[in-house]
């Protein structure tokens, strides 16, 4: 009965008339940006060489990373960036180049931020509550739509 070996989600937000629902073995392309031909098959081991699997991750084009108002480039001259889904975690994966300019924004606001101890993440030994402030949001510009995150959603 099921021809397609997939499984495609509609999550609705609590303030969303329309419920939530799953379909096995399709896909409802009017919720797709660019219907069927927004689908990409894209390969994310590039920029995150040493995630298992990294091949298997859901992807979107990212487009933009802003942290406050200003933007973050990639360089190299890419004009999008592969923007992870991964709902088994709590992580957001940029492209190398990005994530140093973004650690360098973090550090003309903070000083004292560590990023060689664990190359992933940076940290400071001041407690968030006093570092948030002084922080802008990051916001991931994905199909048009900007996504923002306020300090203290992304600090730990």
């Amino acid at each position: 009965m099921i021809d397609n070996a997939l499984v495609s989600f509609s999550i609705s937000g609590p303030n969303m008339e329309d419920p939530s629902y799953a379909i096995f073995g399709g896909i409802n392309a009017d919720q797709i940006v660019g219907g069927v031909d927004g689908l990409k098959k894209m390969q994310t081991k590039a920029y995150r060489p040493d995630w298992t699997n990294s091949a298997k991750q859901w992807a979107l084009d990212g487009q933009t990373m802003l942290y406050g108002t200003e933007e973050c480039q990639q360089v190299g001259g890419e004009k999008t960036y592969a923007a992870i889904i991964d709902t088994g975690s709590s992580n957001i994966g940029v492209p190398d180049t990005m994530f140093k300019e973004l650690t360098a924004k973090w550090r003309g606001d903070v000083g004292d931020l560590d990023c060689v101890t664990d190359d992933n993440f940076c940290q400071v030994m001041t407690p968030c509550k006093d570092i948030a402030p002084k922080l802008k949001p990051i916001g991931f510009q994905i199909s048009g739509q900007v996504f923002e995150l306020e300090p203290s959603l992304y600090l730990h």
